[in-house]
Parts: structure tokens; sequence; C-alpha cells
């Protein structure tokens, strides 16, 4: 540092030898970042280029001063600025959001009628004395977020379709599934899409009747069919039967209409707090989501 002829104590630099430079800029005065005559430079500053971001007004300020502490001090002055404390107070308009799939809100339909599946891990298992890796198969239902996991041996199409079918044996056939562009989805979908080509062009074999089949007792229903038929609240006197089982999964799919379905509008709604005191109250009410939750899973 050096004191000009002027007084002013100056900060001597090794840009001496860079033309076309100003004086201010290879000598800026150096100022105290507590002192008022700062604070003044700093606000003028902040306000000529319209509040702007921080490193521009520093840059800015530093051809012609150097003032200690100049972004901490900078900070200040925009935190106790009333224009930005405006601004920042000001909500945010939100974005444009696109409308949902038409499978997320399909009501009334079986779960995993719309799925979604994805891998994770891996995950390291011993068998004897090796280790070997093994994957999950994250199986997602698009209306019910309802989740199912299969273990797969590997990231190959075979394994992908090895889970897939243990998981249509457990939950039923989906109508629509949706995945990433992985190349073991990819690869499963084109070997089940040829052997869909093979048994439609050797005629596909029906199942005349409605004889009851395993999957009636497995899943409750034969395959992803809609439901049997509508009843009322009538049905719910009485012996339990298979009309009792689907008027409670009709009250379960009500209930998603009314409660569930809002929370979608917004993007990031959340489900409303119960207080404390008013839990005890409701004991009923969660007593009919988890049943409707279980029979839901065999409604036809």
């Amino acid at each position: 540092m050096e004191i000009d002829e002027n007084g002013v104590l100056r900060l001597k630099g090794r840009i001496k030898a860079a033309k076309d430079v100003s004086f201010t800029l290879n000598r800026p005065a150096v100022l105290s970042g507590d002192s008022s005559i700062a604070k003044l430079i700093m606000k003028h500053y902040h306000e000529r280029f319209n509040h702007g971001n921080h490193n521009t007004v520093m840059n800015e300020i530093r051809q012609k001063y150097y003032i200690t502490s100049l972004r901490s001090k900078l900070r200040k002055i925009a935190h106790e600025c009333q224009w930005c404390r405006i601004n920042r107070s000001l909500p945010k308009m939100p974005s444009a959001e696109g409308d949902l799939p038409p499978e997320r809100l399909r009501h009334h339909q079986p779960p995993f009628t719309c799925t979604g599946v994805d891998y994770f891990g891996p995950m390291s298992v011993t068998i004897g004395r090796r280790h070997e890796k093994r994957y999950g198969a994250l199986f997602t239902c698009l209306t019910t977020c309802a989740v199912h996991i299969e273990l797969a041996e590997s990231l190959s199409s075979d394994s992908m379709i090895l889970a897939l079918r243990r998981f249509i044996a457990r939950r039923g056939t989906p109508r629509v599934m949706y995945s990433d562009n992985g190349t073991n989805f990819v690869g499963a979908n084109k070997e089940l899409m040829n052997i869909q080509e093979t048994v439609d062009g050797g005629g596909r074999r029906t199942c005349r009747g409605r004889e009851p089949t395993p999957n009636h007792f497995l899943i409750g229903r034969s395959c992803g069919a809609a439901a049997a038929g509508h009843f009322d609240d009538n049905v719910l006197l009485g012996p339990a039967n298979w009309r009792t089982c689907q008027r409670l999964a009709d009250h379960f799919w009500q209930r998603w209409l009314r409660e569930y379905l809002p929370t979608l509008v917004p993007a990031g709604a959340r489900r409303p707090y119960m207080p404390r005191a008013g839990r005890g109250r409701h004991r009923a009410d969660r007593r009919l989501i988890i049943t409707s939750i279980l029979v839901a899973s065999r409604q036809n």
C-alpha cells in the first residue's frame, strides 16, 4: 500500500505493466468495510445496477475501490435494502403444469391395472462361499401408489421377464406398464411383442363360461376384467360375501375420489395434518380405509 499526494491510501498491486488501464483500477483506494463512506459507496452501486447480484456489484466497485470484507458487507447492504426485501417477499407465480396422465386417474379399477416398473440396487447376497449381485424390481400402481417388489437375478431381459411373470402370478396382468429406456426393459418389451405376435398369428384360445379359476381365489379375479356388478349398501348387512367385498371396494374408490384426487391438483400438495386430540374419533374411518385397501386387491 501507498499514500498518494492527496493523502489517499491506495493499494499497490502487480498490474502496473498493464496498458490502457485507468489509474483507479491500477491503484484503487483502500477503504474499511465498516466506514460510513464505504457503506454509502456500496449502497450507491447496489441501487445503480438495479439491485443486481453481488458479483456484478463487486466487479464494478473493485474498478475504483478496494473495500475490506466487500462480499459480506454487500450482503448486509442487500439484506437491509427495502426494495430487495419487498421483492423477496412477493409470492412467486407457479409454473405451468401439465395434466396428469389418465393412468394416474383410473378409479374403480383393480390395483396394478396401470403399473410403473424400475430397478434399484445392486444388493450383495451370499450363495455358499461366493458373493453375487441381485437387483430389486419395484412395481408401483400408478393409481393407488401400492408397491410390489420382486428380486431380479441380473440386468438382462430374461431376468426382467421372469420378475414380471412372478408379479403377474401374484397381482394379475396389468393393462398399461411404464418404464424407462433401460436395456433390460427395452429388450423384454421386444421379446414380449414378438411372443404376442406369434400367439395372435396362431389363434388365441378363449375360456368360455364363468367357472371359477385359481386366480379367483388368489387375486380375486381371473384377469384384468372390470367389476362383476354395482351394488348398494344393503349388501353390507348380513353375512359377508363377494358382493360385500365389491361394495367395500366401491367405498374405497369413492373416498379416493373425494379425498386423494383433490391433492393431485396442486404440485407437491400434502395431506392435511390431523391434531392428536382428534385422532381417537376417527378409528372407524381408519379401519374402513385399511379394510378397503385389502379388499380392493381382491375385487372382481
